[in-house]
């Protein structure tokens, strides 16, 4: 991605050499026009000179010019060094003419005498190269050019910069001021510039209303369902001691309950850390990966009930102790097994713990409706990782979902 800067300053070279080279090639052609206006003039003079002094054509009135009364009388020595033959007021020119040990430029004009004769009459004029006049004015005039085109490469090029730095610095500030936005709004001189700070004060504003408006909620929610959660779960833990157990009829009501209530029970939690959002103050505590599994294994084990589904664990590591947050890996595995025991109703479930990632695989079945894998479990497990900077991927196909959460 390119700065700012350079962007400004490779358009304005850009442009700068453009126009320069429009200058140059225009610069050139009146230069070269100018010269055959310089030669048409001198061939005319040439003639009108001769005719006032002799009142006839000479075939070599000068070493420099030659004047024909037609076309036919120019030697073929002269000709074939010609493009083609002029035409009334046309000048025609070869730039390299050799007689002899000598080069020449070569000119051929047409000319109209309308004061004396009202006849056309052909001018040849020889310019001797060795003399180097010509060219010297042309190098002469290249190298104005050259040092005009320099001088104002590098004025466009200075112009530019502090153009540019200004502009940069503003836009600088603006780009700091974004990344932390509860800072106060920089001063900006540019109006634009101003504008687009307030627009990206208002939405930042309003998108913190919004996330202390759904904070609040989660947390007014999650507190508020905790008491009647936990008196749910004393009450199920109560009638387990009175021995429910004995009346079957009963039993599976009172299975159902305690399915729900711990169901309630981590959604709450969940719903409580997402109102939180802060890992700031959790400690890491030396965990074992695999033990945490199989006792979440079983407090959800209740999800399988009536499910043709196996369990498959193979350890990824040869130790699965670890130094983590407890309370987010315990939150994450949780929320990836009860995602699978959920979007699961046949085949079998493959986990694998580690000391640094784990990876569950849940089969699913295309003709139901819930297939993609995806619940609220995932989405928390999602915000967990990117808080943490940890990966989190999943891999879906068409039989079959896979989760895995690497922390280190």
């Amino acid at each position: 991605m390119r700065r700012l800067t350079t962007e400004i300053i490779l358009k304005l070279l850009a442009c700068a050499l453009i126009i320069m080279a429009v200058y140059s090639y225009f610069a050139f052609k009146t230069y070269r026009a100018g010269i055959y206006d310089v030669v048409i003039h001198e061939m005319i003079q040439q003639y009108e000179h001769w005719y006032r002094k002799s009142k006839q054509m000479s075939a070599k009135p000068t070493a420099k010019h030659e004047i024909y009364n037609s076309w036919d009388e120019i030697p073929t020595s002269i000709k074939q060094y010609l493009p083609n033959k002029p035409d009334t007021g046309e000048l025609v020119t070869n730039f390299f003419m050799q007689i002899g040990d000598f080069h020449f430029h070569l000119y051929a004009y047409c000319h109209f005498d309308e004061k004396y004769t009202n006849k056309n009459y052909f001018i040849i004029s020889y310019f001797n190269l060795d003399h180097k006049i010509q060219d010297n004015h042309f190098i002469s005039l290249v190298n104005r050019i050259s040092i005009i085109t320099v001088i104002f490469i590098l004025l466009t090029s200075t112009l530019a910069w502090f153009s540019s730095r200004k502009i940069i610095k503003a836009t600088s500030q603006l780009a700091e001021w974004s990344n932390n936005m509860a800072s106060p709004k920089p001063i900006q001189r540019y109006k634009e510039l101003d504008q687009i700070a307030n627009n990206l004060q208002a939405s930042y504003q309003q998108i913190q209303a919004i996330n202390q408006r759904e904070s609040k909620f989660l947390r007014q929610l999650s507190h508020e369902l905790r008491t009647p959660i936990s008196v749910l779960l004393a009450s199920t833990q109560l009638l387990e001691k009175q021995g429910i157990s004995a009346y079957p009829d009963l039993y599976l009501s009172y299975q159902r309950i305690l399915r729900s209530g711990r169901h309630m029970k981590d959604l709450t939690e969940s719903l409580l850390w997402l109102a939180k959002k802060n890992t700031a103050n959790i400690i890491p505590e030396n965990i074992d990966i695999k033990e945490l599994t199989y006792f979440l294994l079983k407090d959800n084990s209740y999800l399988l009930h009536n499910k043709n589904i196996f369990i498959r664990i193979t350890k990824g590591s040869k130790t699965t102790n670890t130094l983590v947050p407890a309370t987010l890996i315990k939150i994450i595995i949780n929320n990836l097994i009860r995602n699978a025991f959920q979007h699961s109703y046949s085949g079998t479930i493959y986990i694998r713990p580690a000391k640094d990632y784990f990876i569950i695989k849940n089969q699913v079945m295309s003709d139901r409706d819930d297939t993609t894998g995806f619940g609220i479990g995932l989405d928390l497990v999602q915000e967990i990782c990117q808080a943490q900077k940890w990966q989190f991927k999943i891999k879906k196909t068409s039989s079959s979902v896979t989760a895995c959460v690497r922390w280190s």
